[in-house]
């Protein structure tokens, strides 16, 4: 079904509707979300996958959409804030998430776990164990769209770990993955730890997380750098690989009137994130605002900065 179109989540908490909650071991149910993120194969059974600021907010908001009212979680429009507020001090947070969650077996129905009448799932009674699989994922990130080349400052503090697993992170060895193979430990607290990137593209950080009952999974994560502040200014952008935003640090709006869907059961107020770009990086002021407005669309990531970079050019043409 497209997930543009239709609820999807109303959908599968129709299936769903009948089925014994109380029964699901982490209250979270990540059949109730479109797994954009895939955490349900991210980093499981031995594979060692990577990660990205994008990636790492989808999984944390898949895993906020997929819990029941039982389960306590921060809101992801805070999580989000409190990142935010952290960028604006130039201080790039390294984020943790380490979480159990389960899906419905897939065999449930064959194994005679669940039942299935006009559409929609039953418990069974008497059934030798639970329709519930276990899943763990680990996803760590540095948390920004991009830095300029130079010094960068991070730091990996307990607003930045989430985790339900009672198995605490102590500590994670990063590998930045610059030109001279910076490496640092890094332990939950206020230290700020730097690393030197001496020019622009993708890199690879690798982490090597060590938790408290004494085992260790290494995962990694990719940031963009961009060039160096003097060649930064939003004039020179030429092409849609040299577009370099001043400050991408969006702010969360939300509307002060609902809206119910024809096929929806409540009311919901829209959310709009505004992100602003500055003709000189040096000089933080709109001259000629240019609004620029466009909806989710799941089938086409990160679909509006690719518009966006594309219409800048053309006015800088």
């Amino acid at each position: 079904m497209p997930a543009q179109t239709i609820d999807y989540k109303a959908k599968i908490d129709g299936y769903v509707l009948n089925l014994n909650k109380s029964q699901i071991p982490t209250g979270i149910l990540y059949d109730r979300v479109y797994p954009m993120a895939g955490l349900h194969k991210f980093n499981h059974a031995g594979s060692r996958d990577t990660s990205s600021y994008a990636h790492f907010k989808q999984a944390y908001f898949e895993l906020y959409e997929a819990k029941y009212s039982t389960v306590s979680m921060q809101a992801f429009a805070t999580f989000k804030t409190v990142i935010n507020q952290s960028l604006v001090s130039k201080r790039i947070p390294i984020g943790a998430i380490h979480y159990n969650f389960n899906i419905i077996d897939t065999l449930a129905l064959r194994n005679n776990l669940l039942s299935i009448q006009n559409e929609l799932l039953y418990d069974v009674a008497s059934r030798p164990r639970i329709p519930y699989l276990p899943h763990q994922t680990l996803v760590v990130a540095a948390l920004t769209e991009s830095v300029q080349a130079g010094t960068v400052n991070f730091v990996f503090n307990s607003n930045f770990i989430k985790s339900n697993t009672g198995n605490a992170i102590t500590s994670i060895n990063v590998d930045f993955g610059n030109e001279t193979g910076t490496t640092a430990t890094i332990v939950p607290g206020s230290t700020v730890y730097t690393a030197y990137y001496g020019g622009e593209g993708l890199k690879t950080l690798r982490y090597t997380v060590y938790f408290s009952n004494g085992t260790q999974q290494t995962t990694y994560s990719t940031l963009k750098v961009n060039g160096f502040a003097s060649n930064n200014s939003c004039y020179n952008c030429s092409t849609a690989a040299n577009y370099k935003p001043c400050n991408p640090i969006a702010e969360v709006f939300e509307s002060t009137l609902a809206f119910q869907g024809y096929d929806e059961t409540t009311a919901t107020k829209s959310k709009a994130e505004v992100s602003y770009y500055y003709a000189n990086c040096s000089s933080p002021v709109l001259r000629k605002p240019l609004l620029l407005l466009d909806g989710f669309d799941p089938g086409k990531p990160d679909q509006e900065k690719i518009c966006t970079m594309k219409i800048w050019i053309l006015l800088m043409a």
